[in-house]
């Protein structure tokens, strides 16, 4: 009884490598689709060269943690997953990183996200639809590593106002951030408006009630002026900067 059983496990066996054999060997397990979820800014083509997967290899000859670790040397990506979707797709899934604001350096921009963290260097004005920085001097960086500021202090803050302006949908309205001597901060408006916002204090109530002003303003047409919100109360709104 016992040696029948060991010959049926024997033949079956045999029967699941063959069928496994010949499924290789007639392309069962080649890839034949890749997807790649979560891209933004990021090129499916560049990120699949970089990852050294292409369409008809076979899936189980790639290494999905060195094809994760290929797509993190990319600046732009902040994490990623790779897998196997059996007989024949991969499946990326990205999560990128966010253009918060950029800083002027040597006639050029450095691009900087929602961590602090330097993704590129862009050359032409035009091409950038994020906040300039200005008022700070910016040490000597590296494309991929956390961003050195002059003033040490002002970074957690900053990112702080960037981050709740993104999510309070007014990032895009916001064409420069100027920071003072005393850290006071500025911000100007794509249409012309100033914004006091002095030391950032308090954001998570200024900031959606700036959206608000803005949106007033906007429905009034108005295209200019400065809103005051260094200090408690309700924001003032005033023509000019005359009398600061």
């Amino acid at each position: 009884m016992r040696k029948n059983i060991i010959m049926t496990a024997l033949v079956i066996l045999v029967v699941a490598v063959s069928s496994f054999y010949t499924a290789i060997m007639f392309g069962y397990f080649n890839v034949k689709d890749i997807e790649v979820n979560g891209i933004i800014k990021l090129n499916k083509g560049e990120l699949l060269k970089a990852s050294g997967i292409a369409k008809g290899g076979n899936i189980f000859l790639y290494d999905l943690s060195e094809i994760e670790k290929a797509l993190q040397g990319n600046p732009y990506v902040k994490n990623v997953k790779a897998k196997r979707e059996f007989p024949d797709k991969l499946t990326i899934d990205v999560m990128e990183r966010m253009e918060l604001f950029c800083i002027p350096y040597m006639g050029s921009y450095v691009i900087i996200d929602e961590e602090g963290n330097v993704l590129r260097v862009e050359n032409d004005i035009n091409n950038l639809d994020r906040p300039i920085l200005s008022g700070i001097e910016m040490e000597n960086f590296k494309i991929g590593n956390k961003i050195k500021l002059g003033k040490k202090d002002v970074m957690p803050k900053l990112l702080e106002l960037l981050n709740t302006c993104s999510g309070s949908n007014i990032l895009e309205n916001i064409s420069e951030i100027g920071i003072d001597k005393k850290g006071d901060i500025r911000l100007y408006t794509m249409t012309g408006v100033v914004v006091l916002l002095g030391d950032a204090q308090k954001l998570d109530y200024k900031i959606p009630l700036l959206r608000a002003i803005l949106i007033d303003l906007y429905k009034k047409n108005i295209n200019y002026g400065v809103i005051d919100m260094r200090y408690n109360g309700y924001p003032v709104y005033k023509q000019t900067l005359d009398g600061e």
